[in-house]
């Protein structure tokens, strides 16, 4: 458990368990010898009991240490606030998080930052968000991008008569990552829709 290693921490569990039948089986021979009271196969069925339970919860950490699990809530937000902290993060969204053991979690995450850093600042930044994040957490963290329009009334207005819209849908939890392209006279944002909600199509193309 001090160097969070399951292999470890699953060998131990199957010593303790080794020791448990040796001291049940010794105790069951006493109990048999000296009171005439056969307990072996009450013994023997509680035991494999605990076998298989433990059996399955050491095949259940070696399978989520191979396929990655989702890490708890509380890191997440952890990750969340150590980004956005940085005075040019507009805001940080897109969070997958997962651990692969101990000491080796991997994070993805989006990043919005204003449209007109250039990519050698962009570059800059995400370097030193990775650093920063992989020096205090321990996460190796890959950093997309968002562009946020900078200085534009016309697309701040488009993006609150957008959201004007989005409240009247209760299904819809967050709109991120609006960029008005007036080049292609095209619009991009994402939106995340509550799990419960089982149509967003339907929603998208109201």
């Amino acid at each position: 458990e001090e160097v969070n290693s399951n292999s470890l921490i699953a060998s131990g569990e199957d010593s303790v368990m080794d020791s448990i039948l040796s001291f049940s089986t010794l105790l069951a021979a006493f109990i048999s010898i000296f009171f005439h009271i056969s307990l072996e196969g009450y013994l023997g069925v509680i035991i494999a009991i605990f076998i298989i339970k433990t059996s399955i919860e050491i095949i259940k950490d070696t399978v989520d240490s191979m396929l990655g699990v989702r890490t708890d809530v509380e890191l997440s937000q952890k990750l969340k606030d150590h980004i956005a902290k940085n005075d040019r993060v507009n805001g940080v969204y897109d969070i997958v998080l997962h651990n692969y053991g101990p000491n080796n979690s991997i994070a993805t995450v989006h990043i919005e930052v204003d449209d007109n850093m250039t990519a050698r600042e962009i570059h800059g930044l995400t370097k030193e968000i990775q650093g920063e994040v992989y020096r205090d957490l321990g996460i190796v963290v890959t950093v997309g991008i968002y562009a946020s329009n900078t200085g534009d009334e016309e697309s701040a207005m488009i993006k609150e008569d957008l959201k004007t819209i989005i409240v009247k849908h209760p299904e819809i939890i967050q709109m991120h990552g609006f960029y008005l392209d007036r080049n292609k006279d095209f619009i991009s944002f994402d939106l995340i829709f509550d799990l419960d909600y089982d149509d967003p199509k339907k929603t998208c193309y109201e």
